[in-house]
């Protein structure tokens, strides 16, 4: 009877280091997919994040030349204007 306890404890053991090594191999190999999961989102990501940086510059482009060509219009209204009031049009004797 004290063999077969001793047998028993013995095979716990064993299986118990079998265990061990297999919940090892799983966990190692569970790592290895998240971590070419994660490289694969992240590179999702920064494909996404390039294409809105081109679309925000686009934009951004695009506001400052409306934003230059309303600031020549007032500029040149704000020139006429000056012109108009203080040089003497032709034709006109003060």
């Amino acid at each position: 009877m004290a063999k077969k306890q001793a047998e028993k404890t013995i095979a716990l053991k064993d299986i118990e280091k079998i265990l061990d090594k297999q919940t090892s191999v799983i966990l190692s190999a569970v790592d290895e997919r998240l971590a070419v999961t994660k490289i694969d989102i992240l590179s999702s990501v920064d494909e996404k994040l390039k294409k809105m940086e081109i679309r925000i510059d686009q934009k951004f482009d695009r506001l400052a030349t409306t934003l230059d060509k309303f600031l020549k219009r007032l500029t040149d209204v704000e020139e006429c204007s000056f012109f108009s009031t203080f040089v003497p049009q032709s034709g006109t004797r003060s």
